[in-house]
């Protein structure tokens, strides 16, 4: 590939993302002007994806391409659509999109334009909010059932900036080459921070979670955890067969699942509604129409993904999830194994991490699809004696 042609397909790629990313990251409760939803929603759905259709368009070499390659792609494609079209969910769509477009763009690039947007951005909602409050404006926050005061941020729910904020954390811990004491105090400086604002538990034992699982695999000279391939190879199958016990036996008599419930915020029952109500299909149903028209919360990944985007979706998933931490396995990146599960923990309480704008761990599902990117990775991300270790 020509520089001409490399540089294009950088600057479509950037342009189908940063974009959506702003705004995503922004929120849209948080979007005024009705000109600039409307954009949003174009952008995302359309003039987004049309770039990086030109992207995929522009990177196949077709004198090397191999015919079953690409019929393979096709197909994969094509059930995906389908999916998409039964389950009304676009985002299945732009995940696969991504990772076929990013095979010429450096992931690590991605992620730290993210880090450092996502880091300006949370400054600037920061300082608004602080301006807010000195100026009496406490519309900000929301009363929970104890009574006690969260601040939103000006986001529809005190849960969201959090959110944002610990997948900005995630991304930190991928990019750091050494992790030490410092890095856990501000971290961790920050979550506490915004728990004490926001009192949002899930963000703030995941993350702190997170911060000391980074921080002990630094300290002890990248501590091999092969041993335990079997547990972070099939986590999301774990995690999707715990969320589905949980709904399916909650109507019976466990009391323990009950304060499950009640330590979940009613998450559990809440499945349980919608499982009740819709049933899981083969490919999937418009679960968020469903959501909307019965106002109910459906917070839990696993759950919105078999009953949202049904069976067939939900085995590719475990499938693939299954192959890329056997793959990072195979190839020592622990460091990335760790932000996964604890992305995947995340998950039981958050569903936005389907989004790949939002949840820039998934563009790691690409080695699969180039797995020579993996060693351009290594580089960019392992300090030398790393490469003395394997």
């Amino acid at each position: 590939m020509n520089v001409y042609k490399d540089s294009l397909t950088y600057v479509l790629f950037l342009m189908s993302f940063i974009p959506v990313f702003l705004l995503m990251f922004w929120g849209e409760s948080r979007i005024d002007d009705e000109i600039i939803a409307v954009f949003y929603t174009f952008y995302k759905y359309i003039l987004g994806p049309l770039f990086l259709l030109i992207v995929i368009i522009l990177n196949v070499d077709f004198k090397k391409a191999k015919v079953k390659n690409r019929l393979v792609l096709i197909f994969i494609g094509g059930l995906l659509f389908i999916i998409s079209f039964f389950s009304k969910n676009i985002s299945i769509l732009n995940i696969f999109l991504f990772l076929l477009a990013i095979k010429n763009v450096k992931i690590s690039n991605v992620m730290r334009m993210k880090l450092f947007l996502g880091g300006l951005l949370s400054l600037i909602i920061i300082g608004n909010f602080i301006l807010d409050i000195s100026y009496g404006d406490y519309s900000l926050y929301i009363l929970d059932s104890k009574g006690d005061i969260r601040y939103t941020f000006g986001y529809e729910h005190p849960n969201n900036f959090p959110m944002r904020i610990f997948s900005l954390l995630c991304i930190y811990c991928i990019l750091r080459k050494k992790f030490n004491i410092l890095d856990v105090i501000f971290c961790f400086g920050i979550l506490y921070l915004i728990y004490e604002y926001t009192i949002s538990r899930t963000t703030f034992i995941v993350g702190s979670l997170l911060l000391m699982s980074i921080y002990f695999y630094h300290k002890c000279n990248y501590l091999n955890l092969y041993r335990i391939s079997f547990l972070y190879n099939h986590t999301f199958l774990i995690f999707l067969l715990l969320s589905i016990f949980l709904v399916y036996f909650y109507s019976g008599e466990y009391s323990l699942i009950y304060e499950i419930n009640t330590l979940l915020s009613g998450r559990v029952s809440m499945g349980d509604i919608v499982l009740n109500s819709m049933g899981i299909t083969l490919w999937g149903n418009d679960i968020e129409k469903f959501l909307i028209e019965n106002q109910i919360v459906l917070d839990n990944l696993y759950l919105y993904i078999i009953l949202g985007t049904g069976i067939v979706f939900t085995s590719l998933s475990v499938m693939v999830s299954y192959k890329l931490f056997s793959l990072l396995g195979k190839h020592k990146l622990y460091k990335e194994i760790i932000v996964l599960v604890f992305v995947l923990i995340y998950s039981l309480s958050e569903k936005t991490f389907l989004d790949i704008y939002f949840n820039l761990t998934l563009f790691l599902f690409s080695f699969l699809l180039y797995e020579n990117k993996i060693s351009e990775y290594k580089n960019e991300n392992y300090l030398i004696h790393r490469a003395e270790y394997e």
